[in-house]
């Protein structure tokens, strides 16, 4: 799990490699992602928040949460 900077959402994945993003306070689900290779091994909230990263084992995702768009992958 995740917090926003902002401490307004929270990231939390489990063993399908779905990235659920819910608002911390309500609980209620905002987007829903999904990584390449299951399980998310990392992930990690921009400075500002407006974009997530996530890893698995062989890629790295970068996505941005105001469309959910997945801006980019990279294999590492």
């Amino acid at each position: 799990v995740r917090v926003s900077p902002d401490g307004r959402l929270l990231a939390i994945t489990n063993k399908d490699g779905a990235i659920k993003i819910v608002e911390n306070q309500t609980k209620a689900l905002v987007l829903t992602l999904r990584a390449g290779k299951p399980p998310v091994n990392d992930m990690n909230f921009s400075p500002d928040g407006r974009t997530l990263y996530a890893t698995d084992e062989e890629q790295t995702y970068e996505w941005q949460l105001a469309t959910g768009q997945m801006m980019s992958s990279l294999n590492v």
